[in-house]
């Protein structure tokens, strides 16, 4: 978890930097959103497996939507900050007692999500993204493991300029949340959500 701290402070403190250097260079606001049926969520577990008879679970829908604002660092490299809220529905199918039925159910779970990350312009359309997310878990509930905690995020999209500083962007994209949980109940064995898609948006170049 020190290593991922590490990193979000040098981002921070990198991004600042170099913020003050390109005051020439305005930032761009945007509004993001993804959901299925253009991607699709999971969970998973890196280390155990479930057992035979045990409680398991599947991905089955997710939407977010969120802003974020990117400054220019270098002419191609952007730092981007953002706020997200993101709900997943997870299928839930209970551990089976000898004897017994047990009919699979829904369950929501919603989280905060502030990424921070790095983008790199690729031409003058494409680019690319990655970098560390922050996740706030907001379940009230115990049921499903925490997921508060340091993520990743990576991405790869094609943008194009509308006019007037206004743009639209589109880009596939893959999360793993709470890859290190804050949770103290939740450890390297917990599970975590992750979500693949397209993500789309629309940005507001600011003039200089």
């Amino acid at each position: 978890m020190r290593a991922y701290l590490l990193t979000l402070f040098l981002l921070l403190a990198y991004s600042k930097i170099y913020a003050q250097e390109e005051t020439s260079q305005r930032g761009s606001l945007a509004i993001v959103s993804a959901s299925t049926p253009f991607g699709s969520n999971s969970v998973v577990n890196f280390v155990r497996q479930s057992l035979d008879g045990g409680v398991s679970y599947s991905g089955d829908s997710y939407y977010s939507l969120g802003f974020s604002y990117a400054q220019p660092m270098r002419p191609r490299l952007h730092f981007e900050a953002g706020l997200e809220y993101c709900k997943h529905k997870i299928l839930v199918e209970p551990a089976v007692q000898p004897g017994q039925m047990a009919e699979p159910y829904s369950k929501s779970i919603s989280l905060i999500n502030i990424p921070l990350t790095l983008r790199l312009d690729l031409g003058q359309h494409f680019f690319a993204q990655a970098g560390l997310m922050l996740d706030i878990d907001l379940q009230e509930d115990d049921s499903f493991d925490k997921q508060t905690g340091m993520g990743s995020l990576l991405g790869f999209g094609f943008k194009r300029n509308l006019g007037n500083g206004v743009g639209a962007f589109a880009a596939a994209y893959s999360k793993v949340h709470a890859m290190v949980p804050f949770v103290s109940e939740s450890d390297d064995y917990s599970y975590k959500l992750i979500e693949a898609g397209l993500r789309f948006g629309i940005y507001y170049k600011f003039k200089n």
